[in-house]
């Protein structure tokens, strides 16, 4: 697997979206000469009108610690090897594969 560091320190998540409120608001501070709402944005990233509101909002997030996080998404196939190889036969894998069980006989 291929993997990135990603290095401690701040950063912005989420996506700018204004509401419909917002907008109007932003028209009439136009119209008094005000600069819009959305131009005080904190990262000053643009406003992503089609962003999904689990998106927003925009927030500044901290990361205490670096880690590395793979390039690319991780398959089902070896999510399954890698939770044989390491996690099937500890005793919380263990309790969960008995209550998933006994989820399913009792559907």
């Amino acid at each position: 697997m291929q993997f990135n560091n990603i290095p401690a320190g701040r950063f912005y998540m989420g996506s700018c979206k204004l509401t419909e409120r917002d907008k109007k608001a932003d028209k009439k501070r136009k119209f008094m000469g005000l600069p819009a709402k959305g131009a005080t944005r904190p990262s000053g990233a643009g406003i992503d009108d089609e962003a999904f509101d689990a998106e927003t909002p925009q927030h500044e997030v901290y990361i205490r610690r670096g880690f590395r996080m793979g390039v690319h998404e991780v398959t089902l196939g070896q999510f399954k090897q890698y939770i044989a190889s390491c996690c099937a036969h500890t005793p919380v894998m263990l309790r969960a594969v008995a209550a998933s069980r006994k989820a399913c006989r009792t559907l």
